[in-house]
Protein backbone atom coordinates (compact mmCIF):
# COMPACT_ATOMS: atom_id res chain seq x y z
CA UNK A 1 0.00 0.00 0.00
CA UNK A 2 1.14 3.69 -0.08
CA UNK A 3 1.92 3.60 3.78
CA UNK A 4 4.48 0.73 3.25
CA UNK A 5 5.99 2.39 0.26
CA UNK A 6 6.57 5.77 1.56
CA UNK A 7 8.42 3.65 4.27
CA UNK A 8 10.40 2.02 1.90
CA UNK A 9 11.08 5.68 -0.01
CA UNK A 10 12.12 6.94 3.49
CA UNK A 11 14.23 3.99 4.34
CA UNK A 12 16.36 3.92 0.83
CA UNK A 13 16.76 7.82 1.28
CA UNK A 14 18.22 8.13 4.06
CA UNK A 15 20.15 4.40 3.94
CA UNK A 16 21.90 6.68 1.18
CA UNK A 17 22.89 9.31 3.34
CA UNK A 18 23.86 6.63 5.76
CA UNK A 19 26.00 5.07 3.65
CA UNK A 20 27.82 8.35 2.97
CA UNK A 21 28.30 9.32 6.26
CA UNK A 22 30.02 5.20 7.24
CA UNK A 23 32.18 6.37 4.00
CA UNK A 24 33.05 10.05 5.77
CA UNK A 25 33.84 8.52 9.16
CA UNK A 26 36.29 5.79 7.49
CA UNK A 27 37.83 7.92 5.32
CA UNK A 28 38.18 11.14 7.22
CA UNK A 29 40.85 10.07 9.32
CA UNK A 30 42.93 8.78 7.26
CA UNK A 31 42.73 11.34 4.64
CA UNK A 32 43.48 14.26 7.20
CA UNK A 33 46.71 12.25 8.20
CA UNK A 34 47.80 11.88 4.24
CA UNK A 35 46.25 14.74 2.67
CA UNK A 36 46.21 17.96 5.42
CA UNK A 37 43.96 20.14 6.41
CA UNK A 38 43.99 22.49 3.03
CA UNK A 39 43.36 18.94 0.69
CA UNK A 40 40.13 17.99 2.90
CA UNK A 41 38.87 21.63 3.55
CA UNK A 42 38.96 21.57 -0.63
CA UNK A 43 37.30 18.23 -1.02
CA UNK A 44 34.58 19.28 1.32
CA UNK A 45 33.92 22.25 -0.52
CA UNK A 46 33.95 20.48 -3.96
CA UNK A 47 31.05 17.89 -3.20
CA UNK A 48 28.08 19.86 -2.90
CA UNK A 49 28.69 21.21 -6.34
CA UNK A 50 28.96 17.80 -7.43
CA UNK A 51 25.16 17.21 -6.03
CA UNK A 52 24.44 20.20 -7.52
CA UNK A 53 25.50 18.93 -11.29
CA UNK A 54 23.70 15.96 -10.11
CA UNK A 55 20.26 17.68 -9.99
CA UNK A 56 21.05 18.97 -13.44
CA UNK A 57 20.42 14.98 -14.30
CA UNK A 58 17.13 14.72 -12.86
CA UNK A 59 14.21 14.30 -15.23
CA UNK A 60 10.89 15.80 -14.08
CA UNK A 61 7.81 15.60 -15.78
CA UNK A 62 5.48 18.90 -14.65
CA UNK A 63 1.94 18.44 -13.12
CA UNK A 64 -0.40 19.12 -16.51
CA UNK A 65 -3.63 17.46 -15.73
CA UNK A 66 -5.74 17.18 -12.72
CA UNK A 67 -4.38 14.80 -9.36
CA UNK A 68 -7.51 12.89 -8.80
CA UNK A 69 -8.18 12.96 -4.86
CA UNK A 70 -7.57 8.80 -4.04
CA UNK A 71 -3.78 9.55 -5.80
CA UNK A 72 -0.80 10.13 -4.18
CA UNK A 73 0.70 9.85 -0.24
CA UNK A 74 -1.55 11.53 1.80
CA UNK A 75 -5.33 11.64 1.63
CA UNK A 76 -5.86 14.51 4.08
CA UNK A 77 -6.12 18.03 2.26
CA UNK A 78 -5.67 16.45 -0.93
CA UNK A 79 -9.29 18.43 -1.35
CA UNK A 80 -7.63 21.68 -1.13
CA UNK A 81 -4.94 21.11 -2.98
CA UNK A 82 -7.43 20.51 -5.98
CA UNK A 83 -9.44 23.57 -5.36
CA UNK A 84 -13.43 22.91 -4.29
CA UNK A 85 -14.29 22.93 -8.21
CA UNK A 86 -11.74 20.10 -8.98
CA UNK A 87 -9.73 22.18 -11.21
CA UNK A 88 -6.44 21.54 -12.36
CA UNK A 89 -3.23 21.50 -10.16
CA UNK A 90 -1.03 23.68 -12.31
CA UNK A 91 2.85 23.22 -12.09
CA UNK A 92 5.67 25.15 -10.95
CA UNK A 93 5.27 28.03 -13.31
CA UNK A 94 6.49 31.54 -12.45
CA UNK A 95 3.05 33.19 -13.70
CA UNK A 96 1.46 30.64 -10.72
CA UNK A 97 3.41 31.45 -7.96
CA UNK A 98 0.84 33.15 -5.74
CA UNK A 99 -1.46 30.64 -6.56
CA UNK A 100 0.40 27.80 -5.11
CA UNK A 101 1.20 29.74 -2.07
CA UNK A 102 -2.13 30.01 -1.56
CA UNK A 103 -2.90 26.25 -2.30
CA UNK A 104 -0.29 25.69 0.40
CA UNK A 105 -1.29 27.97 3.02
CA UNK A 106 -4.91 26.33 2.67
CA UNK A 107 -3.34 22.85 3.28
CA UNK A 108 -1.29 24.15 6.03
CA UNK A 109 -4.10 25.47 7.88
CA UNK A 110 -6.54 22.25 6.63
CA UNK A 111 -7.47 20.55 10.76
CA UNK A 112 -5.89 18.02 8.95
CA UNK A 113 -2.56 18.70 8.34
CA UNK A 114 -1.58 21.66 10.89
CA UNK A 115 -1.59 19.21 13.97
CA UNK A 116 0.60 16.71 12.79
CA UNK A 117 2.92 19.34 11.22
CA UNK A 118 3.33 21.26 15.12
CA UNK A 119 3.56 17.99 16.48
CA UNK A 120 6.65 17.47 14.52
CA UNK A 121 7.74 20.90 15.24
CA UNK A 122 7.87 20.25 19.07
CA UNK A 123 9.56 16.58 19.06
CA UNK A 124 12.15 17.82 17.22
CA UNK A 125 12.28 21.36 19.30
CA UNK A 126 12.77 19.25 22.57
CA UNK A 127 16.50 20.38 24.00
CA UNK A 128 19.88 18.16 23.97
CA UNK A 129 23.25 18.11 25.56
CA UNK A 130 25.50 17.06 22.57
CA UNK A 131 27.71 20.12 23.12
CA UNK A 132 28.62 19.22 27.11
CA UNK A 133 28.56 15.69 26.24
CA UNK A 134 31.18 16.28 23.40
CA UNK A 135 33.36 18.94 25.55
CA UNK A 136 33.16 16.16 28.50
CA UNK A 137 34.35 13.29 26.25
CA UNK A 138 37.33 15.49 24.99
CA UNK A 139 38.26 17.54 28.20
CA UNK A 140 37.51 14.90 30.59
CA UNK A 141 37.52 12.01 29.16
CA UNK A 142 40.66 12.47 26.94
CA UNK A 143 39.51 10.83 23.93
CA UNK A 144 41.29 11.85 20.65
CA UNK A 145 40.53 12.23 17.05
CA UNK A 146 41.32 8.61 16.57
CA UNK A 147 38.75 7.62 18.93
CA UNK A 148 36.33 9.96 18.17
CA UNK A 149 36.54 8.48 14.48
CA UNK A 150 35.78 5.31 15.22
CA UNK A 151 32.89 6.21 17.64
CA UNK A 152 31.67 8.44 14.43
CA UNK A 153 32.05 4.89 12.01
CA UNK A 154 30.10 2.93 14.82
CA UNK A 155 27.84 5.01 15.21
CA UNK A 156 26.92 5.85 11.53
CA UNK A 157 26.77 1.81 10.85
CA UNK A 158 24.38 1.69 13.46
CA UNK A 159 22.26 4.14 11.98
CA UNK A 160 22.27 2.14 8.49
CA UNK A 161 21.25 -0.78 10.73
CA UNK A 162 18.29 1.14 12.71
CA UNK A 163 17.13 2.36 9.40
CA UNK A 164 17.48 -1.31 8.09
CA UNK A 165 15.16 -2.00 11.03
CA UNK A 166 12.33 0.40 10.39
CA UNK A 167 11.88 -0.55 7.22
CA UNK A 168 12.00 -4.59 7.70
CA UNK A 169 10.03 -4.69 10.71
CA UNK A 170 8.12 -1.21 10.88
CA UNK A 171 7.32 0.39 8.11
CA UNK A 172 3.82 -0.94 8.17
CA UNK A 173 3.11 -0.62 12.10
CA UNK A 174 0.71 1.76 13.35
CA UNK A 175 2.23 5.29 13.04
CA UNK A 176 0.83 6.70 16.66
CA UNK A 177 1.48 3.48 19.16
CA UNK A 178 4.78 3.00 17.56
CA UNK A 179 5.62 6.75 17.99
CA UNK A 180 4.25 6.22 21.57
CA UNK A 181 6.36 2.96 22.54
CA UNK A 182 9.22 3.81 20.21
CA UNK A 183 10.15 7.41 22.31
CA UNK A 184 9.18 5.66 25.76
CA UNK A 185 12.07 3.06 24.74
CA UNK A 186 14.28 6.10 23.69
CA UNK A 187 13.88 7.79 26.69
CA UNK A 188 14.44 4.44 28.63
CA UNK A 189 17.89 4.75 26.25
CA UNK A 190 18.82 8.28 26.29
CA UNK A 191 19.88 7.75 30.57
CA UNK A 192 22.72 5.79 29.05
CA UNK A 193 24.95 8.57 29.53
CA UNK A 194 24.14 9.15 33.06
CA UNK A 195 26.67 6.09 33.99
CA UNK A 196 29.08 7.45 31.73
CA UNK A 197 28.77 11.62 33.08
CA UNK A 198 28.33 9.85 36.94
CA UNK A 199 31.52 7.66 36.26
CA UNK A 200 29.13 4.80 37.50
CA UNK A 201 30.80 2.65 34.36
CA UNK A 202 33.48 2.21 36.16
CA UNK A 203 32.31 0.95 39.39
CA UNK A 204 30.03 -1.29 36.79
CA UNK A 205 33.52 -2.11 35.11
CA UNK A 206 32.83 -1.29 31.53
CA UNK A 207 35.84 0.63 30.60
CA UNK A 208 35.02 4.73 29.07
CA UNK A 209 35.85 4.02 25.70
CA UNK A 210 34.10 0.49 25.33
CA UNK A 211 30.85 2.23 27.26
CA UNK A 212 30.88 4.90 24.50
CA UNK A 213 30.98 2.86 21.93
CA UNK A 214 28.15 0.67 22.87
CA UNK A 215 26.21 3.14 24.33
CA UNK A 216 26.44 5.44 20.77
CA UNK A 217 25.75 2.18 18.91
CA UNK A 218 22.57 1.53 21.05
CA UNK A 219 21.36 5.34 21.10
CA UNK A 220 21.67 5.46 17.55
CA UNK A 221 19.72 2.58 16.27
CA UNK A 222 17.22 3.63 19.06
CA UNK A 223 17.63 7.23 17.51
CA UNK A 224 16.68 6.08 13.65
CA UNK A 225 13.77 4.43 15.03
CA UNK A 226 12.40 6.80 16.77
CA UNK A 227 13.42 9.43 13.80
CA UNK A 228 12.30 7.54 10.85
CA UNK A 229 8.28 7.44 11.57
CA UNK A 230 9.10 11.45 12.09
CA UNK A 231 10.13 11.64 8.22
CA UNK A 232 7.00 9.15 6.72
CA UNK A 233 4.49 11.10 9.11
CA UNK A 234 6.30 14.43 6.99
CA UNK A 235 5.63 12.60 3.78
CA UNK A 236 1.86 11.33 4.25
CA UNK A 237 1.01 14.96 4.91
CA UNK A 238 1.97 15.71 1.15
CA UNK A 239 -1.11 16.58 -0.78
CA UNK A 240 -1.20 15.53 -4.77
CA UNK A 241 0.10 18.80 -6.97
CA UNK A 242 1.93 20.42 -3.82
CA UNK A 243 4.10 17.13 -2.81
CA UNK A 244 7.81 18.37 -3.27
CA UNK A 245 7.02 22.15 -1.98
CA UNK A 246 4.97 21.31 1.30
CA UNK A 247 7.88 18.34 1.74
CA UNK A 248 10.74 21.12 1.90
CA UNK A 249 8.45 23.44 4.00
CA UNK A 250 8.26 20.46 6.27
CA UNK A 251 12.33 20.05 6.37
CA UNK A 252 12.61 23.36 7.09
CA UNK A 253 10.54 23.22 10.06
CA UNK A 254 12.36 19.89 11.18
CA UNK A 255 15.56 21.98 10.50
CA UNK A 256 14.48 25.71 12.89
CA UNK A 257 13.38 23.10 15.29
CA UNK A 258 16.93 21.12 15.43
CA UNK A 259 18.14 24.98 15.74
CA UNK A 260 15.82 25.48 18.50
CA UNK A 261 16.80 22.71 20.16
CA UNK A 262 20.32 23.38 19.79
CA UNK A 263 19.91 26.98 21.07
CA UNK A 264 17.28 25.54 23.93
CA UNK A 265 20.10 22.99 24.61
CA UNK A 266 22.68 25.75 24.97
CA UNK A 267 20.58 28.32 27.74
CA UNK A 268 20.09 24.81 29.74
CA UNK A 269 23.85 24.45 29.90
CA UNK A 270 24.49 27.84 30.20
CA UNK A 271 21.65 27.79 33.28
CA UNK A 272 23.45 24.75 35.33
CA UNK A 273 26.93 26.32 34.42
CA UNK A 274 28.03 23.67 32.88
CA UNK A 275 31.53 24.30 31.11
CA UNK A 276 34.02 22.83 28.99
CA UNK A 277 35.75 21.86 32.33
CA UNK A 278 33.00 22.11 35.10
CA UNK A 279 30.68 19.13 34.67
CA UNK A 280 29.60 18.75 38.49
CA UNK A 281 25.92 19.31 37.12
CA UNK A 282 26.15 17.96 33.54
CA UNK A 283 23.67 14.73 35.09
CA UNK A 284 20.99 17.29 35.86
CA UNK A 285 21.61 18.68 32.02
CA UNK A 286 21.31 14.86 31.00
CA UNK A 287 18.61 14.02 32.59
CA UNK A 288 16.29 17.09 31.98
CA UNK A 289 17.07 16.92 28.18
CA UNK A 290 16.19 13.61 27.88
CA UNK A 291 12.62 13.50 30.50
CA UNK A 292 12.20 16.53 28.09
CA UNK A 293 11.77 14.68 25.27
CA UNK A 294 8.44 12.89 26.99
CA UNK A 295 6.74 16.02 26.47
CA UNK A 296 5.60 16.15 22.59
CA UNK A 297 3.47 12.82 23.61
CA UNK A 298 1.02 14.81 25.01
CA UNK A 299 0.05 16.10 21.69
CA UNK A 300 0.13 12.84 20.03
CA UNK A 301 -3.21 12.30 19.47
CA UNK A 302 -3.14 15.00 16.75
CA UNK A 303 -1.34 12.55 14.79
CA UNK A 304 -3.48 10.25 13.03
CA UNK A 305 -3.02 6.74 13.04
CA UNK A 306 -2.34 5.90 9.79
CA UNK A 307 -2.84 2.16 9.40
CA UNK A 308 -3.91 0.95 6.25
CA UNK A 309 -7.68 0.57 7.10
CA UNK A 310 -7.43 4.45 8.24
CA UNK A 311 -6.07 5.47 5.09
CA UNK A 312 -8.98 4.11 3.33
CA UNK A 313 -11.28 6.25 5.83
CA UNK A 314 -9.57 9.56 5.38
CA UNK A 315 -9.77 8.57 1.41
CA UNK A 316 -13.05 8.31 1.81
CA UNK A 317 -14.00 11.56 3.80
CA UNK A 318 -11.45 13.56 1.24
CA UNK A 319 -13.77 12.82 -1.11
CA UNK A 320 -16.82 13.85 0.08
Amino acid sequence: GDDRLMGNLQSYSWGCRGVGAVLSAYLSGALLESWGARSIFGVTALLPLLVAVAALLIEEQGVSQAVPAEAGIAKAGSDLATGAEGGEVGGFAFDDIFGQLRQLWDVLRSPQVWPPVLFIALWQSTPNAGSALFYFSTNELHFGPEFLGRAQLAASLASLAGIFLYNRVFASVSLRGYLFWVNLAAVAIGFLPLLLVSRANLWLGIPDQAFVLGGDVIQTVAGELAHMPILVLAAQLCPPGVEATFFALLMSVLNLSSLASTLVGAWLTDLLHVTETDFTNLPWLVAICNISSLLPLALLGWVGDRSGSDSAVIASDSDT
